[in-house]
């Protein structure tokens, strides 16, 4: 999976799903691909990325640092737990469920078992 690949990804679907990685070739993102491209830049940190969007002369600017997105707070997490379940491919109640069990006063991380036997 290369970074043009999930950046077509991204762009198709609004995210990087699991199943994509199941149809690499998919004809829509080959030709997302064929528009992607990479500009290695020395002052972006490595755990740091920024995507510039262009379209119809108008460009878009995301910057996305890893630590931010990769280890988000309990608290960033619940405040959108529709949002997590869809970037976990899962569903809201599950998500929910285990977010209770997460922060419990004393989470108890068996209790996960029950609620994954029961989705």
């Amino acid at each position: 999976m290369s970074v043009a690949f999930c950046v077509a990804c991204g762009l198709a679907d609004g995210t990087v799903r699991l199943a994509r990685l199941e149809e690499p070739n998919a004809t829509d993102l080959r030709k997302l691909i064929g528009n992607v491209t990479l500009t290695p830049d020395d002052g972006v940190a490595e755990s740091e990325a920024i995507v510039e969007l262009g379209h119809n002369g108008s460009t878009m600017r995301l910057e996305g640092n890893g630590s931010t997105l990769l280890y988000p707070s309990w608290g960033e997490l619940t405040a959108d737990l529709a949002g997590l379940a869809v970037r976990n491919e899962a569903d809201e109640q599950t998500v929910a469920a285990a977010c209770s069990v997460l922060t419990a006063a004393q989470p108890d991380a068996r209790d996960l078992a029950v609620i994954g036997s029961a989705s």
